[in-house]
Order: structure tokens, then sequence, then C-alpha cells
């Protein structure tokens, strides 16, 4: 994100909106989260 991107648009008037897309991050029910790397733990 461009520092200062926010307050530049507000001394403009104009409209600023941040949207950001983390599909790693926000786990669904239709994404699941990946895999850890590495070796799995043991199920106990």
């Amino acid at each position: 994100m461009p520092a200062g991107a926010r307050s530049v648009a507000e001394k403009l008037g104009i409209r600023y909106v941040y949207a950001c897309l983390h599909p790693f991050e926000l786990p669904s029910p239709h994404y699941p989260p990946p895999p850890r790397p590495g070796r799995p733990f043991p199920p106990e």
C-alpha cells in the first residue's frame, strides 16, 4: 500500500477505498486453508 495515499485523497476530496484479497488467510468451506509445509503431525 502506498504510504500517504489516503491522506492525499482526503486533502484533494477524492474518495479512497482500500480493498484487499487474501484467499489463503480467510478459509471457508469452499476454500479450506492449504496444508502446513513440512511433515504432518501424528494423529494423536
